[in-house]
């Protein structure tokens, strides 16, 4: 399992998501939120693209992704 999270200068969490190893080829993201305040800003996306750059250095060859409503 790896979380990451995007803090602001004060330390307090904007972002965060978890990526999940369902086995050495395969990744998962299984939560994310972002900070109702502060959405807009592509906080999630950004967050997104450093999990796959993870799992991808990792040797995650194929990914998954849950919607959330």
């Amino acid at each position: 399992m790896f979380h990451l999270f995007l803090l602001d200068s004060a330390r307090k969490p904007l972002a965060c998501r978890r990526l999940q190893f369902n086995g050495p080829d395969e990744a998962q993201v299984r939560f994310m939120a972002v900070d109702e305040n502060a959405r807009g800003p592509d906080y999630g996306s950004r967050i997104l693209e450093r999990l796959e750059a993870e799992a991808a250095r990792r040797g995650a060859q194929k990914g998954r992704a849950i919607k959330c409503p």
